[in-house]
């Protein structure tokens, strides 16, 4: 998504489950084929997994964390 909104959709249920203002350009999303989870890249270079239940971060790491 250009715009950094991640909307995750319930197929079965026909709606929105939930959505998320990840802050920067997503580059790349993967789904996990077996858990409940997503992987996400952004063009700032930040890598996260989140679940899709509810979309809370299970982790995340930024390219500029250990720079110092």
């Amino acid at each position: 998504s250009e715009d950094g909104n991640l909307i995750v959709w319930d197929w079965e249920a026909r709606k929105k489950s939930f959505e998320i203002d990840i802050k920067d350009q997503i580059s790349d999303l993967r789904i996990h084929p077996l858990r409940n989870e997503i992987a996400l890249a952004t063009k700032g270079g930040s890598l996260e997994t989140r679940s899709l239940s509810d979309g809370t971060i299970m982790h995340n790491i930024n390219k500029f964390e250990n720079l110092r």
